[in-house]
């Protein structure tokens, strides 16, 4: 459990998420068994962007399938 700690910080910190909203949102997907890609509980584990800047919010959405890849390697430790 210390390994599935540490991937959740690693991907937080990389993709610069919200970490309680994240480490909810991913405790959700365990126990329902599916990631769900839209919706107001991804939203609001990525950080909010500009409507103006750079970054737009499809392209974030785009990096949290990392979350797949972590659920699929821890689903069967809840």
């Amino acid at each position: 459990m210390e390994q599935k700690g540490s991937d959740l910080s690693t991907i937080i910190a990389e993709e610069h998420l919200k970490p309680e909203e994240t480490r909810k949102y991913l405790g959700d997907s365990f126990r329902s068994g599916m990631l769900k890609t839209i919706g107001t509980s991804v939203d609001l584990s990525v950080p909010s962007v500009s409507r103006f800047g750079s970054e737009n919010r499809p392209t974030r959405k785009q990096n949290i399938i990392k979350y797949n890849n972590f659920l699929d390697k821890y689903s069967g430790l809840i």
